[in-house]
């Protein structure tokens, strides 16, 4: 094998699933996902005497519900704990770049009069979330 022209480094893996709730009692909404490597986390379950099973587990970003699934194409490392911890930081980091960029907006506003600054502001501001959610 050669190499014709050198491509972008890996970023983890994705994978299309339904929100079902399987293996966690039903529910699920149905929505058809786009599930990435950083979505996904191991979950345990045991009966007393016997040995702990472990899931691979998402959490549905429409309704809540976990899903178990086995149709993950690579390693998880990561545990509902660490998940969970990760999605707290990135939510306080984005409140953090959100109220950032408001007193920025805020400032422009105190400088420029008219209504032309708040349509501008609220279009620039739109425009960044999706931007700050991807950073976190």
């Amino acid at each position: 094998m050669k190499t014709i022209k050198k491509g972008r480094p890996q970023k983890g893996w994705a994978f299309k699933a339904e929100c079902t709730g399987s293996g966690n009692g039903g529910g699920g909404c149905g929505s058809r996902l786009l599930i990435e490597q950083r979505d996904v986390y191991k979950t345990f379950k045991s009966c007393i005497g016997g040995p702990a099973e472990e899931y691979r587990t998402f959490q549905c970003c429409e309704c809540g519900v976990e899903t178990d699934t086995d149709c993950v194409p690579g390693i998880v490392e990561q545990t509902k704990l660490q998940w969970q911890e990760r999605q707290n930081s990135a939510e306080e980091r984005e409140k953090k770049i959100s109220a950032i960029i408001d007193r920025i907006f805020d400032a422009l506003a105190d400088e420029q009069e008219g209504d032309n600054v708040v349509v501008w502001s609220s279009e620039i501001h739109r425009q960044l979330k999706p931007i700050i959610s991807d950073l976190v």
